[in-house]
């Protein structure tokens, strides 16, 4: 009996000794070791932390701390005193687990954590601490999940977390609010599994991802997945993520897809009625090559409704940026994509004085001005461009820019009526602003389609007219005017040669001197018109409906300014011609000066007059 009391009374006492070990750290005071915490955390990290709230520690039924009010400092010179702001840190431990020597975290809980990551101007980080002698050493367990510590993490959760980038040397700041995140992790190696949502510029995402054990630098299985809640957009990643300890790079297969645009931009960019270009479906496929440096998308399939591209781009982010792009696009179908009134009932042009026409004309134009450091190159083709009822077909733009300034090496294409158009230029920065030079050549054998496909109406002139046209000019543009030199145009079996000046501002203002070999105006004219030339007696109230009608078109002078300097070797009126003909007039303010006007024969007599008028949209007078 002696020996079993005994035995009896040593279980008693061991019981008690083990609840005491487990019981009694509940009702130490770990508020007054807030001093040690600090001093262990700033010899890790050389930062100062702050507690706060309280620290609560209990060890039945399982191992949970908690601390509030956690505060970490961030490096001197930072615009936010703190890099680290917790509202509560909730840590639960597997308690059997741990007296076996292996940490399982059954849950760590951050509540209202505020992350800012700044860098000074300087180019100091302030995620770059007085590093941890474990992190130094790479060849320290410490540094990460060596044999001292087994380790793994159950459940992780962020309620309500904010991270803030800031840059002081570019001024930019970047805010990703409303973090609620859910995960674990196998052990500190991995694998690491996280879903949530997050606002990043206020836009409403969710996320899904997995990353798996990291091994030795070794690259590791990426995926991730984001989504735009409200909508079925999406966007995923599967590849691998490379160089983790040094310059992190990403390889994998890309892929976006969104049922519809339109409900993207307007939960993403919400700025009024999203364009029929994007109410349509999207499905992207690309490879993916990313890091600090660059981003490359290579292998693109691209979807955008009924249109089909491939292509590739490349985007450098180094101190000088880049971008390549390279695009084959199929057929694109503009008159689907537009409304079915766009172009039409806008208001017709004013033919009298007034604010409206002044308005219309605009107050100048602002030629875009490229980053001197921006380095880049473009090349897109579309087999065809629906547009109007018509196909434009073999469009190309070759582009590219350096030191500010971008060079068109070409925008061509093939326009319906038989007609080609190309394009080129380069742009340069002089004393006023960007100046852009370029040369336009354009030609078609069937004019008249392409005027009818631009919306003209060429019925009034004969059949056997505006056949054909070959066009070619130099071109000067600036915020302020539009210079065409050298123009050479032949239209028909007439060449007009000349130049010409346009100010963009409000009033239109411009300055043509324009040479004409020889034209006949009879096969142009209507019927109707080149015959009441002959039957002037028989005009009757048609005649006064007409002067009424020039009458009203001479108001149309006090629209503009100009100045005019033409020449014509022949002109064929009522089968009479005229030759030598000879004009110099300017148009300013409403009035309109004839400072030379000459003919050298007609019908065997000279001609040479000047004068002035005005009034012209009241009572015109002359003198």
């Amino acid at each position: 009996m002696a020996l079993r009391k005994l035995i009896v009374a040593i279980l008693a006492l061991v019981v008690l000794l083990i609840a005491a070990i487990l019981v009694v750290p509940g009702f130490i005071d770990w508020n007054s070791h807030k001093a040690e915490i600090v001093a262990a955390v700033r010899d890790a990290t050389g930062r100062d932390l702050a507690i706060d709230g309280d620290i609560g520690l209990s060890v039945l039924p399982a191992p949970a701390l908690s601390v509030q009010g956690v505060r970490l400092a961030s490096v001197p010179g930072a615009i936010s005193a703190d890099m680290l702001r917790l509202r509560e840190l909730e840590v639960r431990v597997a308690l059997w687990p741990l007296i076996s020597g292996q940490v399982k975290v059954n849950s760590v809980r951050l509540i209202a954590p505020e992350l800012v990551l700044e860098v000074l101007a300087d180019g100091r980080r302030n995620w770059d601490f007085q590093a941890m002698a474990a992190a130094d050493d790479p060849s320290s367990d410490a540094a990460g999940d060596g044999p001292g510590l087994d380790l793994s993490l159950d459940s992780i959760a962020i309620d309500e977390g904010v991270v803030i980038y800031r840059d002081q040397r570019s001024g930019t700041e970047e805010r990703i609010d409303a973090i609620q995140l859910a995960g674990s992790a196998g052990s500190l190696r991995g694998p690491f599994q996280f879903k949530g949502t997050a606002r990043p510029r206020q836009v409403p995402l969710s996320f899904e991802t997995a990353l798996d054990v990291l091994n030795g630098g070794k690259p590791v299985g990426l995926r991730l997945t984001l989504g735009l809640i409200g909508t079925e957009a999406r966007l995923g990643f599967t590849g691998r993520l490379s160089g983790i300890d040094a310059a992190p790079k990403l390889h994998g297969q890309l892929t976006v897809s969104a049922q519809d645009l339109a409900a993207v931009q307007g939960i993403a960019l919400p700025s009024g009625r999203a364009p029929d270009l994007l109410r349509q479906s999207l499905e992207l496929k690309a490879a993916l090559d990313a890091s600090a440096q660059a981003v490359g998308l290579n292998d693109i399939t691209l979807r955008l409704g009924e249109t089909r591209a491939s292509g590739a781009v490349s985007v450098g982010l180094g101190e000088q940026p880049s971008i390549d792009l390279a695009l084959a696009i199929g057929r694109l179908n503009l008159d689907r994509l537009m409304p079915a009134d766009a172009g039409e009932g806008a208001a017709p042009a004013s033919k009298g004085g007034g604010d409206a026409a002044k308005a219309a004309a605009g107050t100048g134009f602002a030629l875009p001005t490229l980053p001197a450091n921006l380095r880049g190159s473009v090349a897109v083709t579309i087999d065809g461009l629906g547009y109007r009822g018509g196909v434009v077909s073999q469009m190309q733009l070759d582009a590219s820019a350096r030191d500010g300034q971008l060079r068109l090496d070409r925008l061509s294409a093939l326009l319906p009526g038989g007609s080609d158009l190309r394009l080129s230029g380069q742009s340069a920065t002089v004393e006023g602003g960007p100046r852009f030079d370029g040369k336009l050549d354009m030609a078609s054998d069937n004019l008249r389609g392409l005027l009818q496909w631009l919306g003209a109406d060429p019925a009034m002139v004969p059949a056997g007219r505006l056949a054909n046209m070959v066009l070619t000019s130099n071109f000067m543009l600036t915020g302020a005017q539009l210079q065409v030199t050298d123009l050479n145009l032949r239209l028909d079996n007439t060449a007009i040669s000349g130049a010409g000046t346009y100010l963009l501002q409000a009033r239109p203002s411009f300055g043509v001197a324009l040479s004409v070999d020889r034209v006949n105006l009879d096969g142009y004219l209507p019927a109707a018109a080149a015959a009441s030339g002959k039957n002037a007696d028989a005009a009757g109230p048609a005649k006064s409906k007409a002067t009424a009608t020039a009458a009203g078109s001479l108001a149309l002078l006090e629209e503009f300014d100009g100045n005019l300097n033409l020449r014509v070797g022949e002109l064929t009126y009522n089968a009479a011609p005229v030759r030598g003909i000879a004009a110099e007039l300017s148009l300013v303010g409403g009035k309109l000066t004839v400072r030379r006007a000459t003919v050298q024969d007609l019908a065997g007599a000279g001609l040479a007059l000047s004068g002035s008028g005005e009034g012209f949209a009241a009572a015109p007078s002359g003198r």
